[in-house]
């Protein structure tokens, strides 16, 4: 079982905690966070088993940000539909699917901005060549285990807020202007 939400759909006073038990061991749920990325949160027995957190793969340029959660859905639900394509990093290979197909979608209005495969493939390998050239920071990308994720999303509400507040002193700055 998967489920996925975007961060605008919960209430900003949920908790991750209150989420797992409404969800089996073994499921998976993931959280998309936008141009941050996400989680991805395989549940166990006990609570989280593994935390992935994604990075966002970078657009040329938004036009249209409506779809771009159901996209990234719709690419993972995909690839995990056809197996075996990731061997044994498939999880994070899958993410990297759907963040490319999330980031091509908002370059243009409705469907036309739906990507074929080989547009995935292609933003695959630019976000590839990008990520080694320009490393990510730790909190940003990567595994998360015994709780580490409870830092990583605090961590990402923290740049949240500075970002919401950035845009809000910008915005000023112009109306004033």
């Amino acid at each position: 079982d998967s489920v996925g939400a975007s961060h605008h759909d919960l209430d900003p006073a949920t908790t991750l905690e209150s989420l797992f038990p409404l969800l089996r061991p073994g499921a998976h749920l993931l959280i998309t966070q936008g141009w941050e990325g996400g989680l991805l949160i395989a549940l166990g027995e006990d609570g989280p088993a593994e935390t992935l957190r994604y990075r966002a793969a970078e657009t040329d340029g938004e036009v249209d940000p409506t779809g771009a959660g159901d996209t990234f859905l719709a690419a993972l639900l995909s690839t995990a539909v056809h197996h075996g394509i990731g061997g044994h990093q498939r999880r994070r290979f899958d993410l990297r699917v759907a963040a490319a197909a999330g980031s091509l979608v908002v370059e243009a209005p409705g469907l036309a901005g739906v990507a074929d495969r080989e547009a995935v493939r292609m933003r695959m390998l630019r976000e590839r060549v990008r990520r080694f050239v320009e490393p990510s920071i730790a909190d940003r990308v990567g595994s998360y285990r015994d709780g580490g994720w409870r830092e990583a999303l605090a961590a990402s509400a923290a740049r949240r807020r500075g970002r919401a507040a950035h845009d809000e002193v910008h915005g000023q700055h112009l109306r004033s202007g």
